[in-house]
């Protein structure tokens, strides 16, 4: 059964609008700090696997939950739900409710022109013996055929009358940013003073989950190390001395002259336009010892010490 809910987790994809939320009255679900922080660790790793780099993820938000309804000789009966998650209007992952975990599928079918008769919509997803139909209150779009095994599954015939009284209709709207989780702010996030060569500086960085975070452009312009970004593909390049590292927002994994380098536990973010790294990682990368006054929360830079381990 678990299988049927992924592949409809993919097909949920084609059908969802991507307008302007409508107020429906459908219950709002509240994911703990543990469970965003879950489903932030998939979609860090989805974006290293299959090299998303079009948007930041940081900008996710959960919609509220939608069933999903099998048909069966006795009439529809709810069989999952799923949690999507959107960016900027538009549906991207989504997240398969099992009862036990929360699992990302990022299957992407390219149905476009089927999914335009259901923008704006408030709608429901049905799959009986045979098929996947997308239902909006008045007409049935077919969207694929997918046989389904249950014992107690029928054929719909959506020529016929069909008692629809069980379905609920839901349209997209977003009940909870995952930024926090995505930034891994938990409470008491707090500021971290940034001294260089002694003296202290106008920027700072967080100290956030256990890691502090300080900010890439202004350390390099203390050593005097060009930086380049490219807005379309997220990619971040640093020129120092002999060598060139690339990095990309939201990926962990940076290199060195084309050599690939330890993975960064915590991956360049961005926040308020400013992109941030982690301090030991950040350091390395720039040949700069580093010593952290954990009661002061501040940070000590020295240029051209031996570089910290990564």
């Amino acid at each position: 059964m678990k299988k049927f809910s992924y592949l409809l987790a993919a097909l949920l994809l084609l059908v969802l609008p991507g307008q302007a939320w409508a107020a429906e009255a459908q219950e709002d679900t509240y994911l703990t700090m543990e469970q965003q922080q879950e489903i932030v660790r998939q979609v860090k790793q989805i974006g290293i696997r299959v090299g998303v780099a079009s948007y930041n993820p940081a900008k996710l938000q959960v919609s509220c939950p939608m069933p999903i309804y099998a048909y069966t000789e006795e009439g529809f009966r709810e069989n999952g739900r799923l949690l999507p998650l959107l960016f900027e209007e538009q549906p991207l992952f989504f997240v398969v409710d099992d009862g036990d975990s929360y699992t990302i599928n990022t299957t992407i079918y390219d149905w476009l022109l089927q999914a335009k008769a259901a923008v704006g919509k408030p709608f429901a997803l049905v799959w009986d013996r045979n098929s996947v139909y997308f239902y909006d209150g008045k007409s049935w779009l077919l969207l694929h055929k997918l046989s389904h095994t249950g014992p107690d599954y029928a054929v719909l015939d959506i020529y016929q009358p069909i008692d629809t009284a069980a379905l609920e209709l839901c349209k997209l709207r977003p009940v909870q940013s995952l930024e926090d989780a995505y930034f891994e702010r938990w409470p008491g996030e707090e500021e971290v003073a940034v001294y260089f060569a002694g003296e202290k500086q106008e920027t700072h960085g967080w100290l956030t989950g256990g890691r502090t975070l300080l900010p890439l452009r202004d350390l390099c312009n203390m050593l005097d190390i060009s930086v380049d970004y490219d807005e379309a593909t997220q990619q971040i390049t640093l020129n120092n001395r002999q060598d060139v590292y690339t990095l990309r927002l939201n990926d962990c994994q940076a290199s060195c002259n084309g050599r690939q380098l330890a993975l960064m536990d915590v991956p360049p973010q961005e926040r308020d336009g400013v992109t941030y790294l982690p301090m030991r990682y950040l350091a390395g990368l720039l040949q700069l010892e580093v010593q952290w006054d954990e009661a002061a929360r501040r940070v000590d830079l020295q240029p051209d010490g031996q570089a910290t381990k990564r």
